[in-house]
């Protein structure tokens, strides 16, 4: 049997080469000096979130002519935005009310009325509650014949001035309602026509439409623009 001196070198080799080892380790973890580099996510499009919608986008909504209110449409808004006090033209997001979306109401208007709804400032992807946008409609100053009409509420962050559509074709979300105009006291509001004369217009037209004909075209922005600070 060797003797124990025999055996010591290669143990105090190994220990020593283990030393090595960490403290090659060692070195090339310090070679990394420079933080990682990260860019602002870009914005991306409304996204109105159908569970969130009030009333409730699944049922017909009844406009009375005995009991002519206002009525409020509401839902949640889901966005990355550009950060606010960037450059960004992306920002805020904004909000109308279309009735009778798709209607062809003259020359390049795709609606029958655009009401003004309201605006939230800047938000992030995480935020999934407590950013809703909502527009309002009195029937008395806004006034449909007797049938069924839509409701359409729109989120984006730019509009156009004239006609009020979404500025940028990919930057905006709908959610459209079904609205019943009758009259109890006549005895029209137990059915909803949907054929006929009083039923509900079809989507005939479209902003998109409007800014393919339009010859200036929309004021959509540089869609590349992340809002730099």
């Amino acid at each position: 049997m060797p003797s124990p001196a025999l055996r010591s070198p290669p143990a105090a080799l190994a220990r020593a080469s283990l030393g090595v080892a960490v403290v090659t380790l060692s070195t090339s973890g310090c070679l990394i000096t420079d933080p990682p580099q990260f860019t602002a996510q870009q914005h991306t499009a409304p996204f109105l979130v159908p569970s969130s919608a009030e009333p409730d986008a699944r049922s017909v909504i009844i406009i009375d002519s005995a009991s002519i209110g206002t009525e409020t449409f509401s839902a949640e808004v889901i966005s990355q935005d550009d950060p606010a006090g960037s450059t960004g033209q992306f920002q805020n997001v904004q909000s109308r009310l279309y009735i009778d979306y798709g209607f062809l109401a003259g020359p390049g208007q795709p609606f029958r009325y655009v009401l003004p709804g309201t605006t939230i400032g800047s938000g992030t992807l995480s935020q999934t509650t407590g950013r809703r946008v909502s527009a309002s409609w009195f029937a008395g100053t806004n006034p449909v014949d007797p049938g069924c009409h839509t409701v359409t509420l729109v989120a984006s962050h730019l509009f156009d001035d004239v006609p009020e559509c979404p500025a940028c074709d990919d930057d905006f979300s709908t959610i459209t309602w079904q609205v019943l105009r009758c009259d109890s006291s006549m005895g029209t509001c137990a059915s909803l026509p949907v054929t006929g004369a009083m039923g509900c217009p079809p989507l005939a037209y479209s902003c998109e439409l409007v800014h393919a004909e339009s010859d200036a075209g929309s004021s959509c922005p540089d869609l590349n623009d992340a809002g730099v600070l």
